[in-house]
């Protein structure tokens, strides 16, 4: 029996990439590199390993609950606000 391969995608994290990837992606103005670049990187990921399943899991309401998990999360980032 062949083993069955799940992919499990972080969708903010790959969502975030996307944008950076190709942030000067636009048509007439308005930024389109979300909308190019996550099924770019979806379909690569999924092409790449041929997995059986695949979820994309997104983060909830609470989008904050990796800095309580690691209070260093991101602490060498600069603040984009």
């Amino acid at each position: 029996m062949k083993n069955k391969e799940l992919l499990i995608i972080d969708g903010n994290n790959a969502m975030y990439r996307a944008f950076y990837a190709y942030k000067t992606l636009s048509n007439g103005g308005t930024n389109v590199s979300i909308i190019y670049g996550l099924p770019s990187i979806v379909s690569s990921s999924i092409y790449m390993h041929k997995p059986q399943d695949v979820i994309i899991v997104w983060d909830g309401e609470r989008s904050e609950f990796r800095k309580d998990l690691l209070p260093t999360y991101k602490g060498d980032r600069k603040s984009e606000r």
